[in-house]
């Protein structure tokens, strides 16, 4: 499944109208779409830079986003198309467990990124000021991961591109075009 923005760009001047009467609307978006798609490139990698919120490892899920991206191209437009976790970036998400009573929120760097099941000996627990949780076995317990029934992911408003970026790229792309 996959996330899809798809815009035309304004035509003030005529530019766009004039391109695409001398060659026809295709090439014209097929020259937006190479644009539209590098500046989307450009962002995520951009993106990809930055420090993970909670200083653990990075996952470069930003750089597994802008290699899922393409472009879809025809006649009528361009379409950037994202892989699926974008939506919940662009439109935040409620994420819910599909089995079992909770989701798995890493509390330790060590778990981050991979699955309860991979540690050995971990034990539920109700831990003051935590919560449920799966924490090690032994005196000196503790927390790997926090429980927790739903996880309510906020909009990301820098999840895209800006607007002006994208419409900036297109309006540069139109008027490389020869006349």
């Amino acid at each position: 499944m996959a996330f899809a923005v798809q815009s035309t760009p304004p035509d003030p001047s005529g530019l766009f109208t004039t391109v695409v009467e001398r060659y026809g609307s295709l090439p014209v978006y097929e020259a937006i779409g190479a644009a539209v798609f590098d500046e989307a490139q450009a962002h995520l990698a951009a993106r990809d830079q930055e420090p993970n919120k909670t200083g653990f490892p990075k996952q470069h899920f930003w750089e597994q986003i802008a290699r899922g991206t393409r472009q879809e191209v025809d006649s009528n437009g361009v379409t950037l198309v994202f892989p699926y976790p974008m939506r919940a970036k662009v439109l935040g998400a409620t994420i819910k467990p599909v089995k079992g009573k909770y989701l798995t929120i890493p509390a330790i760097a060590a778990a981050y990124g991979k699955r309860a099941g991979e540690f050995d000996g971990l034990q539920f627990a109700i831990v003051d000021g935590v919560g449920p949780a799966l924490v090690t076995e032994g005196p000196e317990a503790m927390v790997v991961y926090r429980l927790v029934r739903q996880a309510v992911l906020p909009a990301d408003p820098n999840a895209l591109p800006p607007s002006g970026r994208l419409l900036d790229s297109a309006v540069r792309a139109i008027r490389e075009i020869p006349l």
